[in-house]
This record gives C-alpha cells, structure tokens and sequence, in this order.
C-alpha cells in the first residue's frame, strides 16, 4: 500500500478515503486489512483495503487514456472481475456503514465509523434497513445517491447514468472501446467478442501480443484495456506497463505505474 500514498495524492482522494487506506482510520470489520496486502490486482484498481478471505479489494476504478469517469469497486480476484459499488467516497461511506448497520454485533462500531466519515443521519438508515435490509438499492432513498447511483443500487439500468458496463447495455463500436474485460460478466464479455467491431481485446487469451501491436500504433487507450482485460503473466504486465509510460511520457500516469509496478504481483503468477 505504501507505494499508492502518491497515488492517492495525485488522484485527489478524499482525506478521509486515503486515512482509511493508510490504517489511520481503522475499519471495524476485523476482516479487511488496510493498508492493503497484495494478492494481485489490475493497474486500474486503487486499492483501499483488501479481504484476504476472498481474496478481494474495495477502491477506486480508474482508466487513462479514455473518458471514463473514475468510480469505486468491489474486486473479485476470484471471479477477475470489478463491480460498481459506489460513484464517489460519500456514496462507498453509506454503504459501510450500511453493511455495518446491518449485523447486530456492529452497531456500536457502525455509528462511531459512520460518524468518523461524516455520516450522522442514522436514522434515516435505519429505516432503510427497516424497508430494505442490507440491500444496497434501497440507498436510492438518499440524496447522496439520487440520479447518480452506482449500478449495485440500480433496480433498472434504465435509470444508470454512468459509463460503468453492464449487461443488456447498447453495444456501439465507440463504446465497446472504452471497456476492459475485468469489468465485464462473461455473458457480456462474449456478446462483445461476437461483434464484427470487438476489439481484440476481448478475442483472445494472450494479450501481450495484442497489447504490443496496438503500442506500436499508439492506440495507447487500446493498450490500457489489454492490460485490465484477462490473459497476462503480472510479470509480462509489469514489462508491458512500464513500455506504455515509456510511450506516453505522463508524469500522473508515471506515479501510477511506479506504484503498481513495485507491488509483489508475481507471487499471484496471472490474471
């Protein structure tokens, strides 16, 4: 986690998202490490903190290169795949503290947390969890969430405002460039495979190949969905990372790159 300080700083995290990552502020779930232990991630997870019993992470979602608007994750190494569970900090607050809230032995630590991340209304939660039980949809009740909710609090993508992908979701050759395959279900990961407009990202299950030829034609957003897409050695990602901050000469993205590339990921083997 040490690595990602500069990240954190760079990336303009809340004060009290980076406190937390840090340790400073202690999440009561005695489950969750933070800083976070390395189990090998993706470059576009930012971690928070880490669950070992998965394993998996919760942090922010980034992309360089495309315009894609950063939000925040629920990690599944398991599965390789992240899923949208907040939009920002104040959102991912409500949350924990919804999941807290939610189990008898956490109440106490829920309100002390709660308040710790500037959430006071807790009645209001309690009689979401009430109507809802630990349910994320129904945090639309909050303003917090409102027109902007996550796609986990989303009953119907109809309402979905953001860019995170999601099954059922129009499939143009634009958009489909504009997503990775760690972020996808298998479902929509072979729909998209099946379009005369995929990228060849999404056709294969060896990416350095295709990684390196969309480099040599300074496709760099391409490049960057090929190392978030499965089909990687970490040690052939990390030399495949370094050579994209080589091409694109990015001083934020060089941070980015440091930090992830002087994580332990090989012990993980690939993703």
């Amino acid at each position: 986690m040490y690595h990602y300080e500069d990240v954190y700083e760079r990336l303009g995290l809340p004060l009290t998202a980076r406190r937390i990552a840090s340790g400073e502020i202690r999440h009561p779930s005695v489950a969750l490490a933070a800083p976070f232990e390395c189990y090998g991630f993706p470059p576009a997870l930012i971690p928070l903190w880490s669950d070992g019993s998965g394993p998996t992470y919760t942090g922010y979602w980034k992309h360089w290169f495309v315009q894609r608007e950063m939000t925040v994750v629920f990690y599944d190494l398991e599965e390789g795949r992240a899923h949208e569970v907040a939009r920002n900090f104040e959102q991912l607050a409500w949350l924990e503290a919804l999941n807290l809230r939610s189990h008898p032995s956490f109440i106490a630590e829920a309100e002390s947390f709660a308040k710790t991340l500037g959430i006071g209304n807790l009645e209001q939660l309690d009689a979401i969890i009430t109507q809802t039980g630990d349910l994320p949809e129904g945090l639309q009740e909050l303003p917090a969430f409102g027109s902007a909710s996550p796609l986990s609090s989303c009953l119907d993508t109809v309402n979905y405002t953001g860019d995170f992908p999601f099954d059922g979701m129009a499939l143009t050759p634009e958009r489909v460039r504009r997503i990775c395959g760690l972020e996808v279900s298998d479902e929509l990961r072979e729909e998209i495979a099946a379009q005369d407009f995929a990228p060849e990202w999404f056709k294969t299950g060896e990416q350095e190949p295709v990684f390196d030829k969309l480099l040599r034609r300074e496709d760099y957003a391409g490049a960057w969905m090929s190392l978030n897409s499965s089909g990687w050695d970490y040690s052939e990602a990390k030399s495949a990372l370094r050579r994209l901050n080589e091409a694109v000469a990015d001083e934020a993205f060089d941070i980015l790159v440091k930090a992830w590339t002087a994580e332990p990921h090989e012990e993980a083997g690939a993703y």
